[in-house]
């Protein structure tokens, strides 16, 4: 956990990360950020980018029963750092900086895909249960299996080319590349909104199972443990390994709700019909942040329906572009934007005035 640093330190390491080092390795309160992430495959900085997401966590505080205001004033303090640390990742690496980065853009979306994927060995007796961590840190050989592989990349890659072509319109690329109807044969063309609509309905909110089984001389192996399962596939090269992926589909509306976006809003904005409707600004940051973009690309979202977020004098702006740009999660932008609106209330009652807050991401903010 971050301890409270005072202001006048907090910009000491910002002036050092700016004006100073020349490229030489800072120093960081934070242990996060004294691991060299340049060396980071994207799956290596989806970890670096969890770990950093719960250095200051809400739900520890209140084990250790602690305020809420010592959790904002930690987590303020937390941000400025991982602020800083961006800015001299910006300095000492100019373009080749981690954060600007396709594998960073595309760990922000497999961090959010693989809390939805799990693995399902099946053998014989029972079966057992894996989370993805056993197949990233291959911990046997059985994850390294051929059959194991295609499959799992062939869901994960289909969900992040998913989100990565939301903004390539379909008019422009070559006919041999577009699907095409099962019906007609023709070509199909997909709005940027029915692409939205698309990884809502069939994948982002779905949960997915990489089923495994064994067989040998068409015969299922049947063994007593999990551990058995995988050491006789490990010493038996004649087994040979089934693979089948199942997607279990979830209603997206509570899932979308939960994100700050109101169904009845959303589906509106879909409805081409009402595609002019007036649709406040927090719906399409949430957009983003649900869909896990980048800067560039939300700004992208946000241009195609009248707004912006860069080079912003608002303070809603201001937070919400630092999240999306460094890698914050949603709930810490949220959290962020209370603790402006609470020092900044404290400041108005002492002097007699009444405060009009920051708008927040929720649905009531």
């Amino acid at each position: 956990m971050a301890g409270k640093l005072e202001p006048s330190e907090w910009l000491n390491i910002l002036a050092a990360c700016l004006f100073g080092n020349g490229g030489e390795k800072m120093y960081w309160q934070t242990a996060e950020f004294n691991e060299d992430i340049t060396k980071y495959n994207y799956i290596q900085l989806a970890d670096w980018i969890e770990r950093c997401r719960l250095v200051v966590n809400w739900n520890e505080y209140i084990r250790l029963e602690k305020t809420r205001e010592e959790y904002l004033a930690d987590l303020d303090g937390f941000c400025k750092e991982w602020e800083a640390h961006y800015q001299w990742h910006e300095e000492t690496y100019k373009r080749n900086s981690v954060y600007k980065s396709n594998k960073f853009r595309k760990a922000l979306v497999y961090l959010q895909f693989r809390k939805r994927v799990s693995f399902i060995v099946d053998y014989g007796k029972t079966k057992e249960t894996q989370s993805i961590s056993a197949y990233e840190k291959q911990t046997n050989r059985l994850y390294m299996k051929k059959q194991v592989e295609e499959n799992f990349q062939k869901v994960w890659h289909t969900h992040y080319e998913l989100v990565e072509d939301i903004f390539v319109p379909d008019e422009e690329k070559p006919v041999e590349l577009l699907e095409v109807d099962a019906e007609t044969g023709k070509p199909i063309i997909r709005t940027y909104k029915e692409k939205i609509d698309r990884i809502f309905s069939e994948q982002l909110f779905c949960e997915w199972e990489v089923n495994i089984k064994a067989l040998k001389n068409r015969k299922k192996l049947y063994t007593e443990s999990f551990d058995d399962f995988v050491k006789t596939c490990n010493d038996d090269n004649e087994y040979e390994i089934k693979v089948e992926v199942r997607k279990r589909k979830r209603s997206y509306k509570n899932a979308i709700e939960d994100m700050g976006i109101t169904h009845t809003t959303y589906c509106q904005w879909q409805n081409a019909n009402e595609c002019e409707k007036d649709i406040d600004k927090k719906i399409f940051v949430n957009m983003c942040f649900c869909l896990c973009l980048s800067l560039p690309l939300s700004e992208q979202l946000l241009g195609y329906n009248g707004f912006s977020i860069k080079n912003s004098k608002r303070q809603f702006d201001k937070i919400c572009e630092m999240a999306l740009r460094i890698g914050f999660d949603r709930q810490m932008a949220i959290d962020l934007i209370d603790k402006w609106n609470f020092e900044k209330s404290d400041d108005y009652m002492s002097k007699n005035k009444k405060y009009l807050p920051v708008p927040n991401l929720t649905k009531n903010g």
